[in-house]
């Protein structure tokens, strides 16, 4: 009969962690997975390609129509020329609904871009926030590290597509972390 020695318990603790590491992290990388096909098939279905598709500051055309039948919390489209920031842009009653759920009402670590609940959904406000996870597989809002580390021209445009077709530009000014 085998005894129980500390170097034996030992083992068969890390053995557990790594099990524990391992479906963390494959849980992880299906998540991604399942989020950037989803984002793929979102954008391809809202998005209208326009003849002047090469420029990255010709103007998009976004077809909230779809938009609000996917998620009727849609405010807006967020892109960043030279970055992989292409998403749509929700606000809801508080600021934890889309920490973890997706454009489509699914679950998921990665979220959904959105407006603060206090920020008017027209971005009236003089300063409006978005929120956003800062993913490791270079989505969501992960590129605003190309603008704080200055890899990414400084005057870069953010442009915000609303649902009455019109297009704001905004420029950053200031990136710290």
């Amino acid at each position: 009969r085998r005894r129980l020695t500390p170097e034996r318990l030992l083992i068969i603790f890390s053995g557990i962690a790594l099990v524990a590491c391992l479906a963390v992290g494959a849980g992880y990388l299906i998540d991604s997975w399942r989020q950037r096909a989803a984002h793929q098939d979102l954008t391809a279905a809202v998005i209208t390609p326009t003849a002047n598709d090469t420029d990255p500051s010709a103007p998009k055309v976004i077809d909230f129509a779809a938009l609000f039948s996917t998620n009727p919390d849609t405010v807006a489209w967020i892109e960043i020329p030279g970055t992989n920031i292409n998403y749509p842009v929700v606000q809801t009653t508080n600021n934890e609904t889309y920490l973890s759920r997706t454009f489509d009402g699914g679950t998921s670590i990665s979220g959904t871009i959105f407006l603060d609940v206090a920020n008017a959904a027209d971005f009236t406000n003089i300063n409006s926030i978005l929120y956003g996870h800062h993913r490791y597989d270079r989505t969501m809002f992960a590129d605003l590290d190309l603008i704080y580390n200055s890899s990414l021209a400084a005057d870069t445009p953010v442009y915000l597509y609303l649902p009455d077709g019109s297009r704001a530009t905004y420029q950053v000014f200031s990136a710290y972390i």
